[in-house]
C-alpha cells in the first residue's frame, strides 16, 4: 500500500493524468516572457510560478517538521514584482522549483499519512499533499493559459 501511496503522489506532483508538470509549464519561457503582463489576466507567469513555489515550501516544511519559511500572507504569497530582474534570477527560481519537487519525493518515503498538523485545523499529511497537488494543478493551468495568450505555448509542450 505504501508504495502505491508514494507512486500516486509522485504522479500527482508531476501532473500525470491531470496537468503539465509545473516545470514543463515554464520550460522554454525566458525571463522577459515570464514577466509579461496581459490585459485581463491578474498575474504574470513569474508571479504564478512563485506563488506555486511559496505555497509548496509552506507545505514541505510542515511535512518535514520544520518551521515554514517566512511568508507574505498579506499578498497571498504572490510576489509584488511582475517579473524576474534577470535570466539568472529566473533560472535560480526554476532550480528551486525543481528542488522543491525532489524534497517532496524524499518526504514521501518516511511520511506517516495519518500524521496531523494542528496549526492547519488538524489536517493530515495526506491532506497537505492533496492541497499541494491540487494547488499546483490549478496554477499550472493558469500558466499554460498565459503562455497560450502570449503565443509561447507549442503543441509539443
Amino acid at each position: 500500500m505504501k508504495e502505491t501511496f508514494i507512486n500516486s503522489f509522485k504522479r500527482g506532483l508531476h501532473g500525470t493524468w491531470s496537468h503539465p508538470d509545473p516545470l514543463q509549464a515554464i520550460d522554454g519561457v525566458d525571463y522577459i516572457t515570464a514577466g509579461k503582463r496581459i490585459e485581463g489576466y491578474a498575474f504574470t507567469i513569474w508571479q504564478l510560478s512563485n506563488h506555486i513555489l511559496s505555497w509548496a515550501w509552506q507545505i514541505v516544511r510542515r511535512l518535514q517538521d520544520k518551521t515554514p519559511p517566512p511568508s507574505d500572507e498579506k499578498n497571498n504569497f504572490y510576489p509584488v514584482e511582475e517579473g524576474p530582474s534577470s535570466a539568472e534570477q529566473w533560472n535560480e527560481h526554476r532550480s528551486e522549483l525543481k528542488q522543491m519537487g525532489k524534497e517532496v519525493e524524499e518526504i514521501l518515503t518516511d511520511l506517516d499519512p495519518k500524521k496531523q498538523f494542528g496549526e492547519w485545523d488538524n489536517v493530515t499529511a495526506v491532506d497537505n499533499l492533496m492541497i499541494l497537488i491540487t494547488h499546483n494543478s490549478y496554477h499550472t493551468a493558469q500558466i499554460v493559459a498565459l503562455r497560450k495568450a502570449l503565443g509561447a505555448w507549442k503543441k509539443s509542450n
